[in-house]
């Protein structure tokens, strides 16, 4: 179920299925797709190129048709996205019962198996790199980077905070379930120093008349 789940995260389901669709067709029974024709689509999604979108603004919805491939193959995550969204499919065809026998429709889901994806160790910035690249920067983007350093927020979160985010009771920040990950209220505790780079960020706000 996608019973919560964002806009975008919705409409990338739609499109691994419309793909899903177009590979298999839209007539063949479910119990027609042999473990052979799943090693298949495996192969024609790894291959593919990545799609490019030409339709404006509100591109997906108001001219999906326009789209464009560029110079570079999906990426295995990319691609293994597509192959959870055949898994899923496939798995919920072998919960549906049939009505007469009570057995599975899909008796014998074929195997969907993940393309191999790379694992790489994160490599943050060096600190003098930072300092040096926010010493040039705009003096809002410096604030920004700070909230992000010192309260590990991602960058939309650190764009969206407001003097009613701060909790000084708490001495943290109270993000609202609507703007987080995990769809539940959280509080971003800071690393020493943090607590005094955002009371000066509040104080400075407050100064430029910030309700």
């Amino acid at each position: 179920s996608q019973v919560g789940s964002s806009p975008a995260h919705v409409a990338n389901i739609k499109l691994y299925a419309r793909e899903l669709i177009e590979f298999f067709g839209s007539d063949t029974p479910v119990i027609d797709i042999t473990q052979g024709r799943v090693d298949e689509y495996r192969r024609h999604a790894a291959a593919a190129h990545v799609q490019v979108w030409r339709g404006g603004p509100r591109k997906r919805a108001k001219a999906p048709a326009k789209i464009g491939t560029i110079d570079r193959k999906r990426s295995p995550a990319a691609v293994n996205h597509r192959l959870k969204c055949l898994r899923a499919a496939l798995a919920q065809a072998h919960r549906i019962k049939d009505p007469v026998t009570g057995s599975p429709m899909l008796p014998f889901p074929p195997t969907v198996t993940p393309v191999p994806a790379p694992k790489r160790r994160p490599s943050p910035m060096p600190d003098a790199e930072l300092f040096a690249r926010l010493a040039q920067a705009p003096p809002w983007v410096r604030d920004v980077a700070e909230l992000a350093r010192y309260f590990g927020l991602r960058r939309a979160e650190a764009l969206t905070v407001t003097l009613a985010h701060i909790d000084r009771g708490e001495r943290a920040l109270r993000l609202d379930g609507a703007a987080t990950k995990s769809g539940r209220d959280e509080f971003a505790r800071p690393v020493p120093g943090g607590w005094e780079v955002l009371d000066r960020l509040a104080r400075q706000a407050r100064a430029r008349g910030a309700a």
